[in-house]
């Protein structure tokens, strides 16, 4: 794809977390650092020696063997320093693993700041000089295809091909949101967690009122309708920060955006204009009914997402936006018992059906070059790969931490996991869902996730319509 191109996909599908990350606001870390997040210097050269530093580090690592055969790894992670194995359930893993396997295999985590800018050119320094650790979490969205091409990663299918492996994860999982990271002959990553994002349903209120839960976007905007009437806020939801759009990315793939990929060079070399993209628009046409009808809060401009969220699990909203980072949140409120989740609206006028839904994979172990060369490291970060994957670890890392992990799960021999956690478990492991593309993930340049968030955010604040959000998209391509 060509630069211009790039920036395109960048505006008009800027971005996550998600995840995680954010968790998982901006999607742009794992779940674990969505609240956690590190000052990053200004000072470009310091940020280079630091960089230099930690791969000069990793490189020593990788090539000394303490005494007694132990074989060493280095495990990079977009973490904050001081992380504790109570906080985050990779760290947890690591130091359990270390436990187990003594005096055989010694993991060593580094961790690499919360920061998706910090993170980039950490790896991009580290591959440069050859020097990427032998284990990282790495967001596949963005940065893993450019290393797999370069030869900076490992191809792990010797070690982790199998099926008994390969089994424990779902088909999207697999294929890590189509990254091509996963085939017969190749497997570059595995998936980190399940990330979903969708609607969630105080079902007591629809009971209330007579309503089911809507299926359909006539459906939803009647139950708007019913609600507005009745004094009751409709969707919950913070304008006060323009990055809790979770609910309303996957409306990009069902009415037929991003099935469309030549609109990008379309609007590269000005033979389409945004104002006559027809599935773009609609997705604003939409929005722009639900504001209409009344569906968000009156003071939606001056609250932010944490004060939305409050609201639905005190029972004071009938529906909110928002994602599996939530879970522990959910399952602790008043109303776990009555929350239920679906994918989002169906359209008539749509070009996938209900089964679909953002479903992202963007965060994923992968493996450094630098394991091709000795078959015993391989073979050891395989151990790893599939200890941490085994039933009993993905129990605890879902039970103790919230964390969804990319693998099946057996939810009836989980004590610990609540009613809305049992129900995120399910759709995240269904395998009829298709996982549309993240629109987060697309983004690349600087600047440009305002661009949609700010169009997107204004609409539900009601402070401009449909031609006015494609008119400040159509402005700010034509100054690239």
């Amino acid at each position: 794809m060509k630069k211009k191109e790039k920036k395109l996909v960048a505006l008009l599908m800027a971005a996550a977390m998600s995840l995680s990350m954010i968790a998982c606001g901006g999607k742009t870390e794992t779940k674990d650092t969505k609240d956690t997040k590190t000052d990053v210097s200004t000072d470009t050269a310091a940020k280079n020696d630091e960089t230099s530093d930690t791969a000069a580090k990793n490189d020593d690592a990788t090539d000394t063997e303490p005494a007694g055969g132990v074989v060493t790894l280095e495990f990079w992670n977009p973490g904050t320093e001081g992380l504790t194995a109570e906080e985050n359930y990779l760290v947890r893993n690591i130091e359990d693993f270390n436990k187990e396997y003594a005096g055989k295999i010694q993991i060593n985590i580094t961790q690499i700041g919360g920061e998706s800018d910090n993170q980039s050119q950490k790896y991009q320094m580290a591959a440069s000089a050859d020097r990427l650790p032998d284990l990282m979490i790495m967001n596949a969205d963005k940065y893993l295809r450019q290393y797999i091409e370069g030869g900076d990663i490992a191809n792990m299918s010797d070690y982790l091909g199998d099926k008994e492996f390969t089994s424990r994860f779902t088909d999207s999982a697999l294929e890590l949101q189509g990254n091509a990271c996963y085939s017969e002959k190749e497997l570059y990553a595995i998936a980190n967690e399940t990330e979903i994002q969708g609607w969630y349903y105080n079902s007591a209120l629809f009971e209330k009122y007579g309503l089911k839960i809507p299926e359909t976007f006539d459906e939803l905007l009647n139950c708007v309708k019913v609600f507005k009437e009745n004094g009751i806020t409709p969707i919950a939801h913070g304008g006060l920060e323009q990055w809790p759009l979770w609910g309303y990315w996957a409306w990009y793939s069902r009415l037929g955006f991003t099935q469309e990929e030549n609109y990008w060079n379309d609007f590269a070399d000005g033979s389409l204009k945004l104002a006559d993209c027809e599935s773009l628009r609609k997705v604003f046409d939409y929005m722009v009914k639900l504001q209409q009808a009344g569906a968000y809060p009156d003071n939606v401009t001056t609250i932010n997402n944490t004060q939305a969220q409050e609201t639905f699990l005190a029972g004071d909203a009938a529906i909110y936006c928002g994602g599996s980072w939530m879970v522990g949140d959910m399952d602790e409120s008043e109303i776990a018992e009555n929350i239920v989740f679906n994918w989002g609206p169906e359209f008539e006028d749509g070009v996938l059906d209900a089964k679909c839904g953002m479903r992202p994979y963007s965060w994923c172990i992968t493996f450094g070059a630098s394991l091709d060369k000795d078959p015993a490291r391989k073979e050891a970060a395989a151990t790893f790969i599939k200890w941490i994957t085994s039933e009993d670890r993905v129990k605890i890392e879902l039970e103790e931490y919230g964390h969804i992990p990319a693998v099946s799960v057996d939810t009836t021999s989980l004590s610990a996991i609540g009613p809305v956690g049992n129900l995120t478990v399910e759709v995240a492991t269904d395998n009829s869902v298709i996982s549309v593309i993240d629109p987060n993930s697309w983004c690349s340049l600087d600047g440009s996730t305002t661009v949609i968030w700010n169009a997107m955010t204004s609409i539900i604040s009601g402070t401009i319509g449909t031609d006015e959000a494609l008119s400040q998209l159509q402005d700010w391509v034509d100054r690239q």
